[in-house]
């Protein structure tokens, strides 16, 4: 895994999926959270935000949503979120440190001068690869499995990254 030289003095965490309505925009609001609530880490991060690599909708899905709602996350916070294309979306992809994906497919589906600051999930949590599928087609148990999967992964990531913006310098 590599990273690109940072030396802003905070870092920008972008999180990815195909289309941004279920597993990034979960992402960003429960893993923004716990960096908020993080005093050590909330010195460090400037900003947790989503994006689509590939396709772009209009708003979260109801899934998503219902699943953001019972993590304690207002209706209203989660339908302010509005899914974000690279390609209309340019500056947040360029500004961002460390983009992190579901799965290495994502990866080639950036343009490429972004691809060297992409990792996926896993692989930013653990040091492993293991996909995450797209839930977004599935009923709702299989969605929050999936969501709840993202979460574990999430914590894990929480607790590496002090070294992986360590890494970024």
């Amino acid at each position: 895994m590599f990273f690109p030289a940072c030396y802003a003095s905070f870092v920008r965490i972008l999180f990815v999926c195909v289309t941004n309505i279920c597993r990034s925009p979960y992402a960003e609001y429960v893993f923004g959270r716990m960096i908020r609530e993080d005093a050590r880490l909330s010195r460090r991060i400037d900003w947790v935000k989503s994006g689509a690599v590939f396709f772009m909708s209009n708003r979260v899905s109801r899934k998503a949503k219902s699943c953001l709602v019972r993590e304690g996350f207002s209706a209203d916070a989660v339908d302010r979120h509005r899914p974000r294309m690279w390609l209309f979306a340019f500056n947040r992809f360029a500004a961002a440190d460390l983009i992190i994906g579901m799965t290495r497919l994502q990866r080639w589906l950036l343009p490429f001068w972004w691809r060297g600051k992409y990792v996926t999930l896993s692989e930013a949590a653990t040091g492993s690869y293991v996909r995450i599928p797209d839930p977004a087609l599935k009923g709702p148990g299989e969605y929050d499995a999936a969501m709840r999967v993202i979460k574990g992964y999430l914590g894990r990531l929480k607790e590496r990254l002090p070294e992986l913006i360590d890494e970024l310098r």
